[in-house]
């Protein structure tokens, strides 16, 4: 069994799909990972050996943020907000659009407003 970042990678699944699971890991950066390992599309993470783990992991936690690191940077940029007092951060608050999408016409978001009251 492989585990990256609490994540346990499935060993019949493919292993771009595997790497997905990962929070901070999309299908873009996986595939972009595995090209530069050399991978074909067709490999399992049961084809993976130790030294292929090794430079996975090496590779992903140097290049991308993932797990806990990207929860407290998020975090982070939400309190900066918040104490700004900035429109953005009270539309977050709020659980409304917060880049200038329309909430007159959107039926969805009428909806949750309307139940949060």
């Amino acid at each position: 069994m492989y585990f990256f970042r609490e994540t346990q990678l499935k060993k019949l699944t493919n292993l771009r799909q595997a790497l997905i699971y990962v929070k901070g890991i999309n299908y873009s950066k996986s595939d972009y990972v595995f090209s530069l390992l050399g991978f074909a599309k067709s490999s399992r993470v049961y084809h993976m050996n130790k030294y292929y783990y090794g430079l996975m992991t090496f590779l992903v936690k140097n290049t991308y943020l993932t797990g806990a690191t990207l929860t407290r940077m998020r975090q982070n940029n939400l309190r900066v907000l918040e104490e700004l007092k900035t429109v953005r951060s009270v539309m977050h608050g709020l659980g409304l659009p917060a880049h200038g999408q329309r909430t007159r016409d959107n039926r969805e978001t009428k909806r949750r407003l309307r139940n949060k009251v």
